[in-house]
């Protein structure tokens, strides 16, 4: 099942972590200690840069999805205010929102002040890209791809947080390799990303062209282990 806390058996090298940092995946001290090396590390800077245009080209291959037919008329009518005057959860959402972006401005701030600053390491030779594996797990209805990055060094799988299904059912994600036989990766968080440890008897099955899907489960899971819910997402793993 799933194990938010991340691998005992090593820390994610520079080039995984620099993935996760260009998909937005890291969070709370993991992002600080990378933006930390983008500013002390031109090794690293570059690398972050050559993933954010790797993911720029995967992202393009996506093809498009149209948006419903009534959905202006939804935005305007969640945008209404209501007749009571009594602030919708959704005010609540774009404070904590605003307040993440002044957080992360006032780190930003802080990490550039001299006396805070570290001394300069040299660049370091970045690990090579080849042996990760990413995917874009697109939803098979309406919404935006939810990209994944496997580190097989680690067993680290990292997925971007997915809001795929509603508050009475879970997300599952299952990993489907060459023998067609979903097996589980545990629930995925919708409001931040997921950190699976996977286990040494699953690591065999990601491998370049395995799947990852994610299905509708009662909530915390599929009880018998088995997929009982339809598939709202999928995608396939490829070398980065």
């Amino acid at each position: 099942m799933m194990d938010d806390r991340p691998p005992d058996d090593g820390a994610p090298d520079a080039s995984v972590m620099a993935a996760e940092l260009a998909l937005g995946l890291l969070e709370g001290e993991e992002r600080a200690a990378a933006q930390r090396r983008v500013l002390a590390e031109p090794g690293f800077a570059a690398e972050v840069d050559r993933w954010r245009a790797h993911f720029g080209v995967l992202f393009e291959s996506v093809p498009p999805v149209a948006p419903p037919a009534d959905g202006l008329a939804r935005l305007e009518r969640a945008l209404a205010p209501p007749a009571n005057d009594t602030a919708p959860r959704r005010w609540w959402r774009s404070l904590a929102v605003a307040g993440g972006i002044a957080a992360a401005v006032l780190l930003a701030v802080m990490a550039i002040r001299p006396q805070s600053l570290v001394p300069v390491a040299p660049p370091v030779q970045v690990a090579q890209r080849s042996a990760v594996l990413v995917a874009q797990i697109v939803p098979v209805a309406n919404g935006e791809p939810v990209p994944a990055v496997y580190d097989p060094a680690t067993g680290a799988l990292r997925v971007a947080a997915a809001d795929l299904v509603d508050a009475r059912h879970s997300p599952e994600l299952w990993v489907i390799a060459r023998d067609g036989v979903p097996h589980s990766l545990g629930v995925l968080h919708d409001q931040q990303p997921t950190a699976v440890a996977i286990g040494a008897a699953d690591r065999a099955r990601f491998t370049a062209g395995a799947t990852l899907a994610v299905t509708v489960e009662p909530i915390g899971g599929s009880p018998s282990g088995k997929p009982t819910g339809a598939v709202v997402a999928k995608g396939d793993l490829t070398l980065a």
